[in-house]
């Protein structure tokens, strides 16, 4: 993680966990990282990576694969129609939530993978049950609101939320957005495709 707040959080968890003896948690940015892994895995960070920065993270992972090993990522996607427009338009996301953030589409993702050597494998796609965790989060928003209240966090604030809660539960069930897993391979047996 490259977040103070997030590394702190994780390192305490792990610690209340009892599991701090095996756990590693680094407050570095992904670029720094040195050294070969079995396994890789991502959650949702590569859509924070930036557009310009996409071959380099795809490297990052082929150059921090053992041969035989394996990244799971699970990354949130815009479908092939509508990725172009998306790209030279900043959304409601784009500009309140996520500055800098950007959606690829399949297709793209498929692209930069070969590109930078990996092979393309396994996909699981699962943005209607994302919708319906979407909804969740809502309404555990809307139950803990009067706790959150305050001068800091205000109407505007609580707007804000609704939105992009609603806003994300509404493209995943539309399918303009998706939520995918992909395994990708780096090992010397497979064709990057």
């Amino acid at each position: 993680t490259i977040s103070q707040a997030q590394y702190n959080f994780a390192t305490e968890r792990m610690r209340r966990a009892g599991l701090a003896d095996r756990v590693n948690i680094e407050l570095k940015d992904y670029r720094d990282i040195t050294g070969k892994f079995d396994a890789i895995g991502s959650i949702e960070m590569f859509e924070a990576v930036g557009e310009a920065w996409w071959p380099t993270f795809f490297a990052k992972v082929k150059s921090c694969l053992k041969p035989d090993g394996r990244a799971v990522l699970q990354i949130i996607t815009i479908n092939e129609r509508d990725f172009h427009t998306y790209r030279r338009t900043a959304d409601y996301i784009q500009k309140y939530i996520f500055p800098g953030g950007m959606l690829p589409s399949l297709s793209v993702l498929k692209k930069l993978t070969s590109d930078a050597g990996l092979y393309f494998g396994d996909v699981l796609s699962f943005g209607t049950d994302y919708a319906r965790t979407l909804k969740m989060w809502n309404y555990k928003f809307q139950e803990s609101w009067p706790r959150l209240q305050s001068a800091r966090l205000d109407e505007r604030f609580k707007r804000l939320w609704e939105q992009y809660l609603c806003y994300c539960e509404a493209g995943f069930l539309v399918k303009t957005i998706d939520v995918i897993q992909i395994t990708l391979r780096a090992d010397d047996d497979h064709k990057a495709t």
